[in-house]
């Protein structure tokens, strides 16, 4: 008698070939670029934000939180609409 994950397998391995054959194979804008400047962004982020929680700064938090926002989803998406 099968188990729950031997009756869920098929169907998740068969999702996962077909996405995996939607994805395209190589998108020109897509090049790899140094990771090192949204890393120190985050970082930056982080930090201004603990240092907000701990004197209570509501300005500070919201600084590192919008540092870190812009290290991980701005940057990239305007640097991908930039090269196309």
């Amino acid at each position: 008698m099968p188990t729950d994950w031997a009756i869920l397998a098929a169907p998740v391995s068969q999702l996962a070939q077909l996405l995996a054959q939607m994805v395209p194979e190589r998108h020109p804008n897509l090049e790899p670029t140094n990771p090192t400047p949204y890393l120190l962004l985050m970082l930056f982020g982080f930090a201004v934000g603990a240092i907000g929680h701990l004197v209570r700064s509501r300005t500070l938090v919201a600084i590192g939180v919008l540092a870190v926002f812009l290290g991980t989803v701005l940057l990239p998406i305007g640097i991908f609409l930039a090269r196309s």
